[in-house]
This record gives C-alpha cells, sequence and structure tokens, in this order.
C-alpha cells in the first residue's frame, strides 16, 4: 500500500504527453489527495481542479 499511496501523492500529473514529447489537453492547476479509511480498506483519491 505505502507504494501505491507514494505512486499517487508524488508521481501523479494533470500534464499529458504525446509520442513526440509534445503536450496535449489542457493541465488541471491542482491535485488534491486524500484516504478514506474504514474497516480493513483504504480508499486513496486524486482530484484534479479544471
Amino acid at each position: 500500500m505505502r507504494k501505491v499511496s507514494v505512486a499517487l501523492t508524488l508521481m501523479l500529473t494533470s500534464a499529458g504527453n504525446t509520442r513526440d514529447g509534445g503536450t496535449y489537453g489542457k493541465p488541471a492547476p491542482e491535485i488534491a489527495h486524500d484516504r478514506v479509511s474504514s474497516d480493513d480498506h483504504t480508499v486513496l483519491r486524486a482530484v484534479l481542479t479544471c
């Protein structure tokens, strides 16, 4: 679970890249993260604000 949490919070980006290195779309200006736990389950969520 730790690796997934780190990947989601540190490596997630809103920029999209094409094969030739260009970008497409409009990047989200902000990404908010949260974690919700209940019993034995944990949900990691990333919300991109557009």
